[in-house]
């Protein structure tokens, strides 16, 4: 695994926890609300809100950067054009080179 896959990985990791601490966090303001009759301004929920948003944010970033992430198939040099061309080509699909022919 390469290390913009690590580093892609720790930050997913990263992003779900902060998610979840946030939810946490939120959910425990409701229920003190609820419970206890302590009623919360609504400036100390934007602190929880904005984390949950934030790791949704992050999630979504790193799926549109990471996922659609080709793999990178082996390549060799043509030895009649130079061009790049599949490790497992039969032939150059530029000049027509045949290694068997050859």
């Amino acid at each position: 695994m390469s290390q913009t896959k690590n580093a892609a990985a720790i930050l997913i990791v990263a992003s779900v926890f902060l998610l979840i601490s946030s939810a946490l966090n939120v959910a425990l303001m409701f229920y003190y609300e609820i419970e206890y009759g302590y009623y919360y301004d609504i400036i100390d929920l934007i602190g929880p809100s904005m984390g949950v948003v934030a790791s949704f944010l992050l999630m979504i970033g790193f799926i549109v950067l990471h996922g659609s992430a080709r793999v990178a198939t082996p390549t060799r040099l043509c030895p009649k054009c130079g061009r790049n061309i599949s490790a497992d080509a039969k032939f150059c699909p530029f000049c027509g080179w045949n290694p068997s022919k050859s």
